[in-house]
């Protein structure tokens, strides 16, 4: 009986210093990767792996660790690189935030402001006028009239378009059947005006009272 025990307690001893090998090769095949990357982040997937092989009583393949611990590593390079590539989407939009360029402005500007026939105001009044036709506002004529008629591209003049709709959605008694420049029309549209010039990102002739 002695003897039996005594074979057992030897057999065990066998197989724990067996495993204990393995672990200890597979230990210092991962660190090996993980001294080549030098990342902490490596390190730590490291350890979480051990717990994890320890907790379950079995070893993980040096290969499978060393995979995961180069996966954390490249992962978390990445992340350290995303924060460098936001300025340059930040600088791109507001590049594109303009609806009307430079030279828009400086059609607009040579047309001037007031409410005399060929100012600027009068021209998109008058645009606006001639695209509402048989009980509705046709923003691609406004557009293409201020295109023709004011010299500016179709971009700018879709930020003038947005007035003439709202002209349209709440000032037609005003507007379209009353004085285009009456202090009525233009107090009322005023927050399309506005809306405009915020589009248009650059300098707006405005209308003055008739």
């Amino acid at each position: 009986m002695r003897t039996f025990a005594l074979l057992f307690a030897a057999s065990v001893v066998a197989i724990t210093s067996a495993e204990e090998a393995e672990v200890t090769s597979e230990a210092f095949a991962v660190d090996d990767a993980c001294a080549a990357q030098g990342s902490e982040e490596c390190e730590l997937s490291l350890r979480q792996l051990r717990a994890a092989a320890s907790k379950k009583g079995e070893s993980v393949p040096p290969e499978k660790s060393a995979a995961v611990a180069k996966h954390d590593h490249a992962k978390a390079e990445a992340a350290r690189a995303a924060p460098a590539a936001r300025p340059v989407v930040a600088v791109q939009a507001n590049a594109t935030a303009a609806g009307c360029t430079a030279e828009d402005a400086k059609k607009m500007a040579s047309l001037g402001s007031g409410n005399a026939d060929g100012t600027f105001p009068k021209i998109s009044s008058d645009c606006g006028h001639q695209a509402y036709s048989w009980f509705s506002f046709h923003p691609s004529h406004m557009s293409s009239c201020l295109e023709s008629s004011a010299g500016i591209s179709a971009g700018c003049a879709a930020c003038f378009v947005k007035a003439g709709q709202y002209g349209v959605d709440n000032c037609k008694l005003q507007c379209l059947f009353g004085s285009w420049c009456s202090q009525s029309c233009l107090g009322c549209s005023e927050p399309g005006a506005a809306e405009a010039k915020t589009c248009a990102g650059v300098a707006v002739p405005t209308a003055s009272f008739c």
